[in-house]
């Protein structure tokens, strides 16, 4: 399996806006030779010294934070006087998360010549409007209403389109799942209304939505299983030219407790038949969604459910996926998507040949103790997975202040190769076990 500077130089990710200035050699085959190379210059963009002065250490060296009363032609200004060559020619700007895109693009507008500005799209998306344009390229979709005013919602659900414990609450406009909310079998509508208000409301003082719920519409859909069992992908990839490279489709498997740990964790390629028997018509639904949002260069996460007839997109991102997810695609693949994602912000992308090779396979997972641990007690009991030669990325001692399955202070993110996915999750749970030991 690959141990590259990919997972090991990297091993919280990407984040931040990224601003993209000179001469792009499409000959690298990871972001940390681009920032090697002296004819290129990115600047970063985040949200607090610390997250700056991380990436400095890593090789972003011209990173800085953002103020708060900044405007974004005063971002766009501190980008331009922090440029060591003054001359070279700006490519594009690129976010890392959904909370990011917005800045990257209107950057973009800024920096971008006029003359080419016209071709730049927000790349945030919206999910009700996700969802109407699935629709309107007849496309699997989920049932959903959009609402504001709680009457809209309970006459909804009054009418029969929806039954009780089988429904989903979500903002249109949030980041990732925040805020999301199932409603239960044993609470009536008017409770999961509040329950969902609460959750989201919590998500907002985060920063994980941005837009007040008055401010904006919520969606009702019903929730979707295979026969009584939900069966729920992710599919990672890159389209260049407006075409799909289908590169690794995760499989999410059910909450396991290992007390005090529990754990979600992702398995490629996909151990259930159910899943690997349907991949040709999820490479072709997932191709059909693209063209539908219309993105000639772009990566993509979109997330499905399965069910007996179809493949039906549940939600969808422009951009990697969260976590460790572009670790795990570069362990299966040794295509550094992120890397693809900087490529496709580019004023003049252009499409390239990418080595893509299927070994082994993976398992990645948020493991979360339960309060009753002390988050320092279990950094020090878990950081020595990080020696282990079938780890390829760790995050360790993270406080998580949203998890739906128990409240925690301590988390450790774990990403495990192996010849199998079968292998690599029996290899995941032992690792987890053996801490449980040693506690």
């Amino acid at each position: 399996m690959l141990k590259t500077t990919v997972t090991r130089d990297w091993p919280m990710g990407y984040w931040g806006v990224w601003c993209i200035f000179g001469d792009w050699k499409y000959t690298y085959q990871t972001i940390p030779e681009a920032l090697q190379d002296p004819d290129v210059e990115i600047i970063g963009i985040f949200t607090d010294e610390n997250s700056a002065q991380d990436n400095r250490k890593r090789g972003l060296y011209n990173s800085f934070a953002l103020e708060a009363s900044w405007s974004v032609e005063e971002i766009a200004s501190k980008v331009r006087s922090s440029l060591q060559d003054p001359h070279r020619p700006f490519l594009g700007s690129a976010g890392f998360s959904d909370i990011e895109l917005n800045l990257a693009h209107q950057l973009s507008l800024i920096l971008a010549d006029p003359s080419l500005s016209h071709h730049l799209t927000s790349r945030r998306i919206d999910k009700a409007h996700f969802y109407q344009l699935l629709q309107k390229a007849s496309l699997p979709t989920v049932r959903f209403d959009t609402w504001s005013e709680d009457d809209e919602l309970l006459a909804l659900i009054q009418s029969g389109r929806y039954q009780q414990g089988n429904y989903i609450l979500k903002p249109t406009n949030a980041l990732g799942s925040a805020g999301v909310y199932r409603s239960a079998y044993d609470e009536n509508a008017q409770t999961s209304i509040r329950r969902y208000r609460d959750l989201f409301e919590d998500a907002h003082r985060l920063g994980l939505n941005l837009t007040p719920l008055h401010e904006q519409s919520s969606l009702i859909m019903e929730y979707i299983d295979y026969a009584g069992t939900p069966v729920e992908i992710s599919a990672e990839g890159i389209v260049e030219n407006g075409k799909v490279t289908l590169h690794v489709v995760h499989e999410k498997l059910g909450t396991v407790a290992f007390a005090p740990f529990v754990d979600r964790r992702m398995v490629a390629p996909p151990l259930s038949p159910l899943i690997s028997h349907r991949l040709s018509e999820i490479e072709e639904t997932t191709q059909g969604v693209v063209t539908a949002l219309g993105f000639p260069y772009c990566v993509f996460h979109i997330e499905y459910r399965l069910t007996e007839e179809h493949c039906i997109p549940i939600d969808c991102s422009v951009r990697p996926g969260g976590g460790l997810i572009p670790h795990a695609v570069y362990q299966l693949t040794g295509v550094d998507i992120c890397l693809a994602h900087l490529e496709s912000y580019f004023l003049a992308p252009k499409a390239r040949c990418r080595e893509v090779f299927l070994s082994g396979g993976t398992c990645i997972g948020a493991v979360y103790a339960s309060s009753a641990l002390n988050g320092e007690e279990l950094g020090d009991q878990v950081r020595e997975i990080e020696q282990d030669n079938d780890v390829f990325a760790v995050r360790g001692n993270q406080s998580i202040v949203l998890n739906p399955i128990c409240t925690t202070e301590a988390m450790l993110a774990l990403g495990v190769c192996s010849t199998s996915p079968h292998a690599a999750l029996a290899r995941f749970e032992q690792l987890i076990k053996a801490q449980v030991k040693a506690l």
